[in-house]
């Protein structure tokens, strides 16, 4: 009987070929480590460099980002899920630490903190409000991680256009604990730098507020 990988690492993509080599090389061959990419309809080379590694499976499916995570999500064989942004890069220990964490009685979930890939005044902020653990301080791109079981408990993420790790979060903390870990993941700083980094980050907390003065995210997802 094949060896069962204690976790599943699960990637959305869509259209990540400039970011997709580097997190997949740096999760490497792992026997502990089940490996998806969700793949939402790339039309750029992201499927060519996944299908070069052996060790990660493909799955392809409707475009949306808690679709695609749900499609991983059910059909991963580990105990553990970890929800990861293509151009998010998670600690060297990240299995231990996540292990670790949801060993602790009463604990079903919890993420890591955010830092970025450059050094930015505004950016460096945003990061220590990440190191809160609460819901409005904690995002997917933080790399949001699970028990398998409480994961289909849940059933998993609603299938919604925006703010679907906000809601997520809700029916998780009310099931058991989520926990904030003192470890960070890396992500890319590109769309701050894009967009610029004052009307990004103003942008998304006027799309977070609306989104819990119960404005749907249909509507958000409009404005993102």
């Amino acid at each position: 009987m094949d060896k069962l990988p204690k976790i599943s690492v699960i990637i959305p993509t869509l259209n990540e070929e400039d970011q997709i080599k580097l997190l997949l090389d740096t999760l490497g061959a792992n026997e502990d480590t089940e490996i998806f990419v969700v793949d939402g309809g790339s039309n750029d080379k992201t499927l060519n460099i996944v299908s070069e590694y052996t060790n990660v499976k493909i799955l392809n499916s409707e475009r949306g980002r808690a679709i695609q995570m749900n499609k991983g999500g059910f059909a991963a064989k580990a105990e553990y899920l970890l929800f990861l942004h293509a151009d998010t890069i998670p600690p060297y220990d990240y299995i231990d630490q996540i292990i670790l964490s949801l060993s602790r009685k009463g604990v079903i979930a919890g993420s890591f903190y955010l830092k970025f890939d450059i050094s930015n005044f505004l950016l460096n902020i945003y990061s220590w409000f990440s190191r809160f653990n609460i819901s409005i301080f904690t995002y997917g791109d933080q790399g949001i991680f699970i028990r398998k079981s409480d994961f289909q408990a849940i059933n998993g993420y609603a299938n919604i256009s925006l703010m679907e790790d906000l809601e997520i979060q809700e029916r998780i903390r009310k099931r058991g604990d989520f926990v904030k870990l003192s470890s960070a993941v890396v992500t890319s700083a590109r769309k701050f730098e894009a967009e610029g980094y004052l009307w990004n980050q103003f942008k998304n907390m006027v799309l977070v507020g609306l989104y819990f003065l119960g404005v749907s995210p249909k509507k958000l997802a409009k404005f993102y």
